[in-house]
């Protein structure tokens, strides 16, 4: 695991870092440093919560370490301890994170220092391509006229009819941000541009940092280890029990195929719905009765992972009803740094 060594000197009682970027931050924030007669003297008690430092959101499972006292902090993403002043060692630790070191740091005796812990993702720098992103459109009635706002969470590199680019103010000082927008239309339950260009669906591609693998409560991982000659198998059953039809079952599999051959094995695993808009958002009028999304991340490897475990997802099948949308990508993830399945 990569490692900073931050040395602070302090000669104050307290110090305070300001909250800067990610790129800036520094690994910690003292909110309050005081002195409290109840305190044993020689000691003092140290307690804070630990953040992502890019995201702000709260960190649980962090291993600390106190000298050679190890602690965790708790489901809130807190912590709290007593130790030695003759202490000047604090190390904070979480998989796929950049552990944060504090020496030489001035403790007093009889104080209590509340503390903000701000850990580094390994992965936030590492760019991934969402591929192919595709967004089949269906209504049992005819809509003359439907758009469609999307809003990718990455840098848009490639999409398929062209968008119209726009520009949204987004604050009271005349910053803008770019809009790209479809303007559809479905007749006989077929997808056209300018009433007349037919096509099958809505394709657009991005560029990102900071995909993961999601993790289940108990720290596993959610998904299957699939090996490569049961790869179609294992695709084409997954598909048809969420409900995709042949023609998007086909589209998905004969892209995907090809791309997952390289390795002996793969984890797959699914994110459905709500899962997704961490890749992209979508603003549709009319609102259509259900927007369908299942993207797929995978990471390959050439040996059998003997002690790798991960828990079977259950998903959750399409709705077909009305106006809806069906859409479908996914991620490459062998080369990223959560190493999940070791060689």
């Amino acid at each position: 695991m990569k490692r900073l060594i931050y040395l602070f000197f302090l000669f104050f009682s307290s110090f305070s870092f300001s909250k800067e970027s990610m790129h800036e931050r520094a690994p910690f924030e003292i909110i309050s440093n005081t002195y409290e007669s109840k305190i044993t003297k020689g000691r003092c008690i140290i307690e804070g919560t630990i953040y992502d430092a890019e995201t702000n959101q709260i960190l649980t499972e962090v291993t600390i370490l106190s000298g050679t006292k190890k602690y965790k902090n708790d489901d809130a993403g807190k912590f709290k301890f007593s130790q030695k002043v003759s202490v000047k060692y604090l190390n904070f630790s979480k998989d796929f994170y950049t552990d944060s070191y504090v020496e030489d740091y001035a403790f007093k005796s009889k104080h209590r220092i509340k503390v903000d812990i701000y850990l580094q993702n390994q992965q936030s720098e590492r760019q991934f391509n969402v591929k192919k992103p595709v967004v089949y459109c269906y209504s049992d009635k005819d809509l003359d006229f439907f758009k469609f706002e999307l809003k990718p969470i990455g840098d848009l590199i490639f999409h398929y009819p062209k968008l119209f680019v726009g520009l949204e103010m987004i604050n009271s000082i005349g910053q803008t941000k770019p809009t790209y927008t479809w303007n559809m239309s479905l007749k006989n339950n077929k997808l056209f541009e300018n009433d007349t260009i037919e096509l099958p669906y809505l394709f657009w591609e991005s560029r990102q940092t900071g995909i993961t693998f999601d993790k289940t409560s108990t720290n596993e991982f959610k998904g299957s280890l699939v090996w490569k000659k049961n790869l179609v198998d294992f695709l084409d059953s997954t598909l048809t029990e969420i409900g995709f039809n042949s023609k998007e079952k086909t589209d998905f599999i004969t892209f995907w195929g090809p791309q997952m051959w390289e390795y002996n094995y793969y984890f797959i695993q699914f994110l459905q719905d709500d899962e997704c808009q961490k890749f992209a958002n979508y603003e549709i009028e009319p609102k259509p009765q259900k927007v369908n999304r299942i993207y797929m991340l995978f990471h390959g490897s050439d040996k059998y992972p003997y002690d790798f475990k991960c828990q079977k997802q259950v998903l959750k099948p399409l709705t077909r009803k009305g106006f809806y949308l069906v859409d479908w990508g996914g991620i490459d993830l062998t080369e990223s740094e959560q190493i999940i399945i070791q060689d």
